[in-house]
């Protein structure tokens, strides 16, 4: 089934009978490069998400998000029972052009009809527009988007003990460190999605010279808090495990802790930006959030 955005299209595909995969459907011109069509599919996956968020429903267990998709987990019991609003057996949705009809064995079905509902660009005037859309440019809000962006400041400790690549991965980008340490901060990534290991976030908007292949022979170990490069992605190591990443630094942030209430502390969507600190206060840092 495919529904219209403002964005354009959408596809919804079923994941076994408990989940809906929703992708966007992304053309572009021949000589246009997938990585220039990044800006507006963060900006669409966005949109996704806030106006699901606007829609809570006992049905609908989680909402995944994902580089390219983002999937909707139901409870099939609780579509089957009709705790999903808007949506009626025997209704047809989608103004489209992509007609469904629904069934009433039928909880996908269901759950499809509801997100064609929720997700279809209906030109209901500004004063809607408005409603969804944050109305200043306040920290911790996209001005692109209908959803609260939660934005987190991580500091990085480059000193060489915690960043042993660092040197390596400037020269390969032709720049000095000093000034690879500025570009990298400069830039603002957004969390694309959570993977890997718990909490390990792959975030999108390194510069493009500061991009480079991970390293053909693996560490057996890499500390918790690294902050690192692979391809043309930054990551923050959340645990101690195995990696082929290049480290450039290191955080005293934890970003996985399971007995917090959010045990990640970044999840996908959020913005992020680095802040270099000296070993000295990276050190004081770690104590203060060992205590």
């Amino acid at each position: 089934m495919r529904i219209q955005t403002k964005y354009g299209l959408l596809e919804l595909h079923s994941l076994g009978e408990e989940a809906v995969v929703l992708r966007p459907v992304l053309e572009c011109a021949a000589d246009e490069r997938p990585m220039q069509m990044d800006s507006r599919l963060i900006e669409w996956l966005d949109d996704i998400q806030a106006r699901l968020a606007l829609q809570p429903s006992e049905a609908i267990r989680d909402v995944v998000r994902t580089f390219m998709t983002i999937t909707v987990f139901y409870e099939p019991w609780a579509v089957q029972k009709g705790r999903l609003d808007f949506v009626q057996a025997g209704e047809l949705v989608s103004r489209s052009g992509h007609r469904l009809l629904l069934n009433a064995d039928s909880p996908y079905e269901r759950v499809c009809g509801w997100l064609s509902r929720v997700l279809e660009d209906r030109d209901s005037g500004k004063a809607k527009e408005q409603e969804l859309m944050p109305s200043s440019g306040v920290d911790g809000v996209n001005r692109g988007s209908s959803i609260a962006v939660t934005y987190t400041r991580v500091p990085v400790c480059f000193d060489p003990e915690l960043g042993p690549d660092l040197e390596e991965a400037a020269a390969w980008s032709g720049l000095t460190v000093s000034t690879f340490i500025e570009q990298f901060c400069a830039a603002e990534y957004t969390v694309m999605m959570l993977g890997f290991m718990p909490g390990f976030p792959y975030l999108h908007g390194l510069p493009e010279q500061l991009a480079q292949p991970r390293k053909q022979v693996p560490r057996l170990q890499v500390a918790q808090g690294s902050v690192a490069i692979g391809g043309a992605q930054a990551g923050i190591y959340p645990l101690e495990a195995p990696g082929g990443w290049r480290l450039l630094g290191r955080t005293p942030l934890r970003l996985f802790v399971p007995e917090r209430e959010r045990p990640s502390l970044l999840m996908a969507g959020d913005r992020v930006r680095f802040e270099a600190i000296d070993l000295g206060t990276y050190r004081r840092l770690v104590e203060f959030v060992d205590k």
